[in-house]
């Protein structure tokens, strides 16, 4: 019986240990754009190990990474620009990004209420993904949730209209 928890775990270690010792200027230059990080130091972020939950953690790499549900990024697959792909969940003509969701559109309050705690502070998404990970990554999926029945309740609404 093949232990795909090994597998990974060994892939992801393989993984790491070609970026590491990789003397190719292409990934060196990447790493130290995307935040100063340096070859010998590179290490998948700590999200990747602690939060257990699959769904969860998938949700919070989709965001972390920008390929995610919200209409910055499905927007996009219909060539609109960015300024166009505007929340529809509160329709406060604001781009409907990660920020957005996880600090201020009002359709998702009650989402934001049960997870005060994390949310103190200013609105920073680097300061956001610096606190503990699993409660992050809990708040992120309870807001995809949230965004998923919310999208079910509009759609039932059309096809009632159309009905």
């Amino acid at each position: 019986m093949i232990n795909l928890d090994s597998l990974l775990a060994d892939s992801q270690a393989e993984h790491i240990r070609q970026v590491q010792s990789s003397e190719l200027v292409t990934v060196q230059r990447y790493l130290s754009s995307i935040g100063g990080l340096r070859v010998d130091s590179y290490k998948p972020a700590d999200y990747i190990n602690v939060v257990q939950d699959p769904q969860a953690r998938k949700r919070l790499a989709q965001l972390r990474s920008g390929g995610h549900w919200l209409r910055e990024e499905t927007g996009r697959w219909d060539k609109l620009e960015r300024e166009h792909r505007v929340c529809l969940r509160c329709y406060s003509g604001d781009v409907d990004d990660a920020a957005h969701m996880l600090f201020s559109c009002t359709a998702l309050m009650h989402v934001r209420s049960q997870h005060e705690a994390l949310l103190t502070g200013e609105p920073d998404l680097d300061a956001f993904y610096s606190k503990p990970a699993r409660e992050v990554a809990a708040y992120v999926l309870a807001c995809f949730n949230a965004c998923q029945e919310l999208e079910d309740e509009e759609a039932g609404e059309e096809e009632e209209v159309m009905a």
